[in-house]
């Protein structure tokens, strides 16, 4: 029993446990430790705890990410290769998460298909934008043959705490998304300026972001007495659209 545990680097980009092109695959409690607090330079916001890139049928049980300099778990597309079968993750299971202290998200959601997050905890989320406990954020390198999707991701009984800004974010670029992500059982967030924030970067009056799909809150909670004695409050809604335009639809 131990736990991998990044040693200080200033590099922009890595993972500690980087689950690539796998299919039917099962990794019981990883305890992975990364260099937020040890780390060379100033980059490093792509520091990775858990990435789930390009994989299929696989179960996580019991993983811990800890002061990761990036997001603490991200799913989606492999940024830097397009070899495997599956470029989408489909069918993963990621059962009671728990990341601490994670720099840019506690979890990144940007391409998966049947995803299945049972009863995440996410406790402290501050250092690059955009600083939230989750981050819906379909995205792929430009020169992927594949436009990124959520198609029936379930985030179950989440619990997300003290992030800098956001509890949960949806960030929509591109012409066209499609998404589809519930929340069911209770998501309780605590810290932060916005409870969730609807957004994208893209939004303009000749340029919308249409989104096909819905994201679904069960039952949202906003717990004050969890809240951190360094961590801002605000609790604000924000669905955002542009200036004179149609925004997000």
């Amino acid at each position: 029993k131990g736990k991998l545990t990044q040693i200080p680097v200033n590099n922009a980009a890595y993972s500690i446990l980087n689950c690539f092109g796998a299919d039917n695959f099962y990794i019981f409690s990883p305890v992975l430790e990364g260099d937020k607090l040890t780390a060379l330079g100033t980059t490093g916001e792509w520091g990775y705890g858990l990435s789930v890139t390009s994989c299929t049928n696989g179960l996580i049980e019991y993983p811990q990410m800890i002061n990761c300099r990036g997001d603490g778990l991200y799913i989606g597309q492999e940024y830097f290769n397009h070899s495997a079968a599956s470029l989408c993750p489909k069918d993963i299971k990621i059962i009671k998460p728990k990341i601490i202290n994670a720099g840019r998200n506690g979890i990144a959601l940007c391409c998966g298909e049947n995803i299945y997050i049972d009863t995440p905890y996410v406790d402290g989320v501050s250092g690059k934008a955009p600083e939230a406990a989750i981050d819906l954020e379909p995205e792929e390198a430009d020169d992927s043959p594949l436009e990124s999707y959520l198609k029936n991701v379930v985030v179950h009984n989440a619990t997300l705490l003290n992030a800098k800004i956001y509890g949960v974010l949806h960030w929509f670029t591109g012409a066209e998304r499609n998404v589809d992500v519930k929340f069911t059982g209770s998501t309780v967030i605590a810290g932060g300026v916005y409870l969730v924030r609807m957004g994208s970067a893209d939004i303009t009056d000749d340029k919308p972001c249409v989104r096909n799909g819905q994201v679904y809150y069960e039952h949202l909670i906003h717990d004050q007495r969890l809240v951190a004695d360094n961590v801002q409050s605000d609790a604000n809604l924000a669905i955002e659209t542009a200036g004179r335009g149609r925004g997000i639809r």
